[in-house]
């Protein structure tokens, strides 16, 4: 029966499945030809199965990476991407948008066949990337720490755990050092997504780096951005509080805009981590990025469409679609104010002066 695969990988339950059961299930599943990678995976977590024994079948791979291909949607596979509960971009960077728990994917899909992000990404410790093995460490004051190493000198190291926090342990503090072979990245991230949702999460991961729209290789174009809301209470304090502050201060927010540099209304409304009620309070919104500058001289600042305000280092600047402006070599702020009842379709910055910074 179509779709009888699928299905039953739903009603299977998350754990308990006997081995025995299980091993029997995933004969029946590969009966004939057949490709049923759903099954297989709700079989292989059920039952607690070593991924190694049981990945999927050469055929089953060749299938996926077809339906991939023919079927993918990488508009919609990079709206999954950012979805708080799977957690990619609080682990990884692309164009420098997102976390370095895991390994950067701004080329990713140029550099690795569809049948290898298929496998990365749904057996992860079969597919480690040299340097994101686990790393354990027991210290002699009887503390532990386990994560993938940022860091190290003669002296001491820094680990990076899966949330992206880091901790540095003197070398002379350490009682035992393990490396794992297993990755950060836990299994079964992806397992209660539809199979038309990984095909286009899978698809958006194989045009990263190509050219066109997913090609976050060059700066010049901003994806991170600090946000924090306005309210009735800065006007009266004046804007330049806001317009003046340390964007690492308490009310602004990072907020990561698409592979492409476009930041949506949604992800505005994202950024500013207001509930609807709160939102009805906001007055404007305000987003800021970090523009490097190697040679000093006018630099072009082109917008998608003109904010309500902008500011360069803090001095207000003339507003439209395009602003030009004698920076000097270094890091600059540029900083707009945006209508939050209208927002506009889209918040794009870019410039071939310079090139905006990451994290």
């Amino acid at each position: 029966m179509k779709g009888a695969g699928p299905a039953l990988a739903k009603a299977l339950p998350k754990s308990g499945i006997p081995e025995p059961v299980a091993r029997t299930g995933l004969r029946a599943a590969r009966e004939g030809g057949r490709s049923e990678p759903d099954l297989v995976l709700a079989l292989t977590r059920g039952s607690g199965l070593d991924e190694g024994g049981v990945t999927l079948t050469d055929a089953e791979l060749k299938q996926l990476a077809s339906d991939v291909t023919r079927k993918g949607d990488p508009a919609r596979g990079e709206t999954l991407y950012r979805r708080k509960e799977l957690a990619c971009i609080t682990c990884h960077a692309i164009g420098g948008a997102g976390g370095k728990v895991g390994p950067d994917m701004t080329s990713l899909g140029a550099s690795a066949p569809v049948d290898y992000l298929i496998e990365s990404v749904w057996f992860p410790n079969k597919k480690i990337k040299e340097g994101f093995h686990a790393l354990s460490i027991e210290t002699k004051d009887s503390q532990e720490f386990s994560g993938t190493l940022a860091r190290e000198t003669g002296e001491q190291l820094t680990l990076r755990d899966a949330t992206g926090k880091e901790v540095t342990v003197a070398k002379n503090n350490i009682a035992d050092r393990r490396t794992g072979t297993l990755s950060l990245m836990p299994a079964g991230l992806i397992d209660n997504l539809t199979p038309a949702e990984r095909i286009d999460l899978f698809r958006f991961l194989s045009e990263l780096g190509k050219p066109g729209p997913y090609d976050a290789s060059k700066g010049s174009v901003a994806r991170v951005w600090r946000v924090r809301p306005g309210a009735h209470t800065d006007e009266q304090r004046g804007e330049a509080s806001i317009v003046n502050s340390d964007l690492s201060s308490k009310g602004w927010g990072p907020v990561f805009a698409r592979v492409d540099g476009r930041l949506t209304p949604e992800d505005l409304r994202e950024g500013v981590s207001l509930n609807p009620y709160q939102w009805h309070g906001v007055t404007a919104v305000y987003a800021a990025t970090t523009l490097n500058v190697t040679k000093a001289g006018a630099v072009k600042l082109k917008f998608n469409s003109a904010p309500g305000a902008l500011w360069i280092d803090g001095q207000p600047q003339p507003t439209g679609a395009e602003a030009t402006s004698d920076l000097s070599t270094g890091a600059h702020t540029i900083m707009v104010r945006l209508d939050p009842k209208a927002l506009p379709e889209a918040l794009r910055l870019e410039t071939s002066e310079g090139t905006f910074s990451g994290n």
